[in-house]
């Protein structure tokens, strides 16, 4: 998923303090835009006209570039034209239509002819408008889970064994005797074991722990076309209320329930915790899809758990009572049992489907939908399920085979934000993915790195009378990090939220801000140049 906030896309730097969901002023375009909207034509001496001892511009020359660009910009058009949605609420007016044109005039045509041939669609979002009856929001299609089980299965084991887990470091050298030692990563013992000086390689651990988990979830997303994830019980909740979750202390608390239910809830409860009404036929269509899903892995835990029971109904007492009542309707009561997973085993995989409430027709009514989609709809709408919520200035989305992208109609024309760029960005991303997987594979992962190393935007060369390396670095934090390159900084603010924003961010800058991203950030530079020539561009 990929959410576009009220961020902006200036090249400026944020004020102190300033971050996330802030306006920006944009620095003014000083460079041509990029592509092919404007054509270079070579200049020859017996062409030109000598002016003051100068080869000018002939007459030819100036047809020549007139026409080359009317041709280009002809054919940049077609193709957006094929882009644009042609009916229902989301499609562009006339005035949208010519705003989204002049934007995308700057991307080569070829590139612009790869996405329309892929489906990428555009569509154009008004806060009277409703997500969900525009057809944005999806409910779940009945059968794919079946109809996909075995080859899900097979890539999200794939995507475990290409993510082994990362063996934690021995206790830093240069801790004391004084410090307490880290006994657990990112848990409450390590924030307050962490009070002093902190461990560096603690640190690099737990930081690396958190890219290893966050590739999973998104390598499971990709393995399945967003079918299946692991199991998080606070995940509707999150989904429905995203502002909640801008809550440090709300967060911690979610993150603490997650980590002990992930390891002892029942299926009866994670179909509860999906939002499915206990009882109902869609709740036990539910809990079978998990079954299908996790059957050695549930069977062995309930084995066990029906061994414990044997054992402790052998006594006397209460508890051996409640035990051999547990056991005479152990068969019926199945669904309740707690499935108990070792503190070494991933969460069980659950299918991406929830229960939430939308609005269509002035009504509520229940609808299954992805992770994805629940919270994108929860983000854009307000209570009576109009896209009134002006932070969010556009989308993409990828999920189930899906290549669209939305933007907020106040944004078209906006030459300081390229809102629609940014999202087209996305879609060249996930186009080269799906069309040149070979190419993609290092692509990506130099895409990773290089998100990874990037320093901070408005970062500041470092200061020889500072520390570095180590716990010094651990202490500064990312503008101290050794690893990042100071030779490149990022071009936003936003751009260093993840790899994919990182990537978006620099194509809307390649595309009309060239010579700045090139000075900003030639890495970037290059791999967005690199994707737009993977699809036939330049």
């Amino acid at each position: 998923m990929s959410l576009r906030y009220n961020r902006g896309m200036a090249f400026s730097t944020l004020p102190a303090g300033v971050t996330g969901n802030t306006v920006r002023n944009t620095a003014p375009r000083t460079t041509p835009p990029s592509g092919n909207s404007t054509a270079q034509v070579a200049s020859t001496p017996q062409d030109g006209v000598t002016l003051n001892g100068n080869t000018g511009v002939s007459m030819a020359q100036l047809h020549r570039a007139g026409q080359n660009e009317q041709a280009t910009r002809a054919a940049t058009d077609q193709q957006v034209n094929r882009m644009m949605v042609g009916d229902g609420t989301t499609a562009p007016t006339t005035e949208e239509q010519a705003k989204i044109r002049t934007e995308l005039a700057a991307m080569d045509p070829a590139v612009l002819e790869r996405l329309a041939d892929a489906g990428t669609q555009i569509h154009i979002i008004g806060k009277d408008d409703n997500l969900f009856e525009a057809g944005l929001i999806r409910p779940v299609p009945e059968g794919q889970f079946d109809q996909n089980l075995e080859s899900d299965r097979a890539g999200v084991q794939n995507v475990y064994q290409n993510n082994p887990p990362i063996e934690a470091p021995e206790s830093s050298p240069t801790q004391t005797d004084q410090q307490p030692e880290q006994t657990s990563p990112g848990g409450f013992g390590s924030l307050l074991g962490n009070m002093g000086a902190p461990d560096p390689a603690a640190t690099a651990h737990a930081e690396a722990e958190r890219e290893r988990e966050a590739q999973i979830g998104m390598g499971i997303r990709e393995a399945t076309d967003g079918r299946w994830m692991e199991y998080s019980p606070s995940a509707l909740s999150e989904a429905e209320n995203p502002s909640a979750m801008n809550n440090p202390m709300m967060m911690g608390n979610q993150q603490f329930m997650n980590q002990a239910l992930q390891r002892s809830s029942s299926l009866d409860q994670m179909a509860a915790t999906h939002g499915f009404e206990p009882g109902s036929p869609e709740a036990q269509a539910f809990k079978d899809r998990v079954y299908g899903m996790n059957q050695e892995r549930i069977d062995e835990s309930r084995n066990q758990y029906k061994a414990q029971l044997q054992e402790t109904s052998q006594g006397s007492g209460e508890e051996a009572a409640q035990a051999k009542q547990t056991l005479a309707n152990f068969d019926q009561m199945v669904d309740r049992h707690p499935i108990i997973l070792g503190e070494d085993e991933r969460p069980l995989l659950v299918p991406n489907e929830f229960s939430t409430t939308v609005h269509s027709d002035g009504k509520p009514q229940e609808a299954t939908l992805t992770y994805h989609d629940v919270s994108t709809y929860h983000e854009w709408t307000g209570e009576d399920g109009k896209a009134t919520s002006e932070h969010m200035l556009g989308q993409y989305f990828s999920e189930n085979g899906r290549n669209e992208v939305i933007v907020r109609s106040e944004q078209l024309g906006n030459e300081e934000d390229l809102t629609l760029t940014h999202e087209m960005g996305h879609a060249v991303h996930k186009v080269v993915e799906r069309e040149n997987p070979e190419f993609f594979g290092q692509f990506e992962s130099r895409l990773e790195h290089s998100h990874d190393t990037v320093s901070p935007h408005g970062h500041h060369e470092h200061d020889s009378s500072l520390p570095s390396g180590g716990a010094a670095a651990a202490l500064l934090g990312a503008h101290a990090d050794t690893n990042n390159d100071p030779n490149r900084e990022a071009v936003t603010s936003y751009a260093e939220t993840n790899h994919r924003e990182f990537f978006a961010e620099g194509y809307a800058a390649y595309i009309h801000d060239p010579e700045r991203l090139q000075a900003m950030d030639p890495e970037l530079f290059t791999l967005a140049q690199q994707a737009n020539q993977a699809l036939g561009g330049r």
